[in-house]
């Protein structure tokens, strides 16, 4: 969930995607291709930047 609560980035390990839905409509906004397994998505102190570390040993820093 984003800080501001109006977003959730979901990440999905079999498509290796993040996923970013409206809060309000649960639609979808966005398919970030991560190229790997994302696990454990976290967001930096403002709440600008997510970071999707992955099992294929890479961490995807999206803003």
């Amino acid at each position: 969930m984003t800080a501001d609560n109006q977003q959730l980035y979901v990440g999905a390990l079999h498509t290796g995607n993040v996923y970013v839905l409206d809060e309000t409509t649960r639609s979808l906004i966005n398919t970030i291709p991560a190229h790997g397994r994302p696990r454990y998505i976290a967001f930096d102190w403002p709440g600008g930047i997510a970071v999707i570390p992955n099992e294929s040993g890479w961490v995807n820093f999206i803003h």
